[in-house]
């Protein structure tokens, strides 16, 4: 059974990218759930909630002459009961991106529930960097700008001082237990 269920899931992934390539907005309706909880986040937009929105979201770019035609490309499955969450590469002659599709079975069927993509990073020394040189007890970090650094401490910092700065130090401590000197860092959770 599990095996069906992946290859439909597979099967209706392929027909949200053919509805994609052929701009076809009724095609695009059917593999979407009918639900009232569907969400997309398109490459650089804001989340869209709700089944009107996002359709018209569709549409509106279904509509634009100058859409590529996407390909996923090393799509995997992963199922958990009437979830399925599909990983792909979407592939244009432009670029790549990488996206997250979860399906829901809905009337027998499975359908699109969500739709997430986003830049893909092509360069293959980027594993490397979120290591700290093969230990496997480093957290995973990536750089962070200095503008950015610190940007929020204020709005997050307790009202009495005294209780802000022994917290700052800590933290600070605690952070630096786990973080290599390659500069400013954030975690990635």
């Amino acid at each position: 059974m599990a095996a069906l269920d992946e290859a439909c899931v597979l099967a209706q992934n392929q027909a949200f990218y053919a509805a994609l390539r052929e701009r076809n907005v009724d095609l695009m309706k059917q593999v979407w759930s009918q639900g009232p909880n569907v969400s997309c986040i398109h490459p650089g937009w804001q989340p869209l909630r709700g089944q009107e929105t996002v359709m018209a979201s569709w549409e509106t770019i279904l509509h634009q002459s100058n859409l590529p035609a996407i390909y996923p490309e090393d799509a995997s499955v992963q199922l958990c009961g009437d979830t399925a969450l599909v990983v792909c590469e979407e592939s244009f002659r432009e670029g790549r991106l990488v996206a997250t599709n979860i399906f829901i079975r809905e009337a027998d069927d499975w359908r699109l529930l969500h739709h997430q993509a986003g830049p893909l990073n092509d360069d293959a020394d980027l594993e490397d960097e979120l290591f700290d040189d093969g230990d496997p007890d480093a957290l995973l970090t990536i750089e962070e700008p200095e503008w950015t650094a610190h940007s929020d401490e204020k709005s997050a910092r307790p009202s009495d001082k005294s209780e802000a700065t022994d917290a700052h130090s800590s933290s600070d401590e605690l952070v630096g237990l786990y973080l290599s000197k390659r500069g400013n860092r954030r975690f990635i959770n």
